[in-house]
């Protein structure tokens, strides 16, 4: 579902920004090749909550509601638990795989690198993070020296392990059904 997505996407993103400003010492953000877009939307959105937003949730919903809301938090804990361990293997799926290619690299080096591709991946703007997740790897894993090829080759294969344990587990719950 868009939340289970959006709680991957959030369990990482802290993690990918720290990581982009280890790696790269900035977040590579230009003002004149769209980022000022971004920056109008993302104020838009933001004045609209704060001005707009907020006021009329805190005057639509009772003590009871966000009692109701804290509850549902709480449900929501063993798909958060879930989503940290997905990403704990394949995080390590990655660290196996680089080192693969390139045996002698630094774990510091690599986890942040790491960090950036799996953000990207779980971005929800393609199907299953295809094409994100291949050109983050060879943006952020050749910034510490891992070639292209070897990038795709280690993005192409977490995809399609990722792809096949989704696959096998949806006919697991299709078989239980």
């Amino acid at each position: 579902t868009y939340l289970e997505r959006l709680i991957a996407l959030a369990t990482v993103g802290l993690g990918a920004a720290v990581s982009a400003l280890v790696l790269f010492g900035s977040f590579g953000f230009e003002v004149h090749n769209g980022g000022a877009y971004l920056v109008s939307v993302a104020l838009a959105v933001s004045s609209t909550l704060v001005f707009a937003g907020f006021r009329g949730l805190a005057s639509a919903i009772g003590a009871d509601e966000i009692r109701k809301m804290l509850r549902t938090t709480g449900k929501l804990m063993p798909a958060i638990l879930v989503s940290l361990a997905a990403h704990l293997a394949m995080f390590g799926a990655y660290v196996v795989l680089v080192r693969a290619f390139v045996p002698g690299i630094d774990i510091a080096t690599l986890a942040p690198a790491i960090m950036i591709v799996m953000f990207a991946a779980g971005l929800p703007v393609s199907w299953a993070g295809w094409g994100l997740r291949e050109f983050g790897a060879v943006y952020a894993f050749s910034a510490i020296g891992v070639p292209g090829e070897a990038a795709v080759v280690v993005a192409v294969i977490v995809g399609a392990v990722s792809l096949l344990v989704a696959l096998a587990a949806g006919a697991a719950v299709v078989v239980d059904s």
